[in-house]
């Protein structure tokens, strides 16, 4: 797969450019801080799907400059309705950002598969971090974008509105599931594998053992 990891604003957030260079156009998953970095990093496509992991204002920041210039659709779990309509929700750390408008274009769920060029995106529901978390599978090419819920090393916070902890650890051992070596790429931090995560993450241990947070 052709995509690049770009390390964008105030939180350090990944976004992703897929790219299919045959039709010229590409897929971001989780716009954040600067559009200027990411239109650069395009160098030409066209970004027609805008994938979100969650509705937190880093991981969506840019989505209406895209939808306004290029007509990207933007993709998100149903449950994240609040966060498109309430600043509380989306931004809980209270950052002093511009004040930007949140829409969404395709309401997706669990099990759905987004057809991009010669990729296949399975949505993966994980409420925890938010209740409308998602990871995007892409199985013939190994690799899971985990946003906010799993991490090299962790997993996404669950103390913020709308956060759940009690589902979070079923969250994380569903994406156990998958095989041991698909790339992990997160919605911060740096690369990891699932079976790296699955002996090393103290979490994953953790939720293995039936504890819980």
């Amino acid at each position: 797969m052709n995509y690049t990891r770009l390390r964008l604003g105030s939180f350090v957030t990944n976004t992703y450019l897929i790219a299919d260079n045959e039709s010229g156009k590409a897929i971001i998953i989780d716009p954040a801080d600067s559009h200027e970095k990411i239109e650069k990093h395009l160098d030409g496509l066209i970004p027609e799907i805008i994938l979100l992991t969650h509705g937190h204002s880093d991981h969506m920041y840019e989505i209406a400059y895209f939808r306004e210039k290029y007509g990207s659709k933007v993709y998100a779990h149903s449950a994240e309705k609040p966060y498109f309509e309430r600043e509380y929700v989306r931004n809980p750390a209270h950052v002093p950002i511009e004040t930007r408008e949140y829409i969404c274009d395709v309401e997706i769920s669990d099990g759905d598969v987004i057809e991009f060029g010669p990729y296949k995106f399975k949505v993966i529901h994980t409420p925890g971090h938010t209740p409308g978390s998602v990871c995007y599978y892409c199985e013939e090419e190994k690799i899971l974008f985990s946003g906010d819920t799993l991490f090299n090393g962790s997993i996404g916070r669950t103390d913020f509105p709308l956060s759940d902890p009690s589902v979070m650890p079923d969250s994380v051992l569903k994406l156990m599931e998958l095989p041991d070596d698909v790339a992990l790429e997160s919605g911060h931090g740096f690369s990891s594998t699932i079976g790296k995560e699955r002996v090393s993450n103290p979490f994953v241990r953790a939720f293995s053992e039936g504890l819980r947070l």
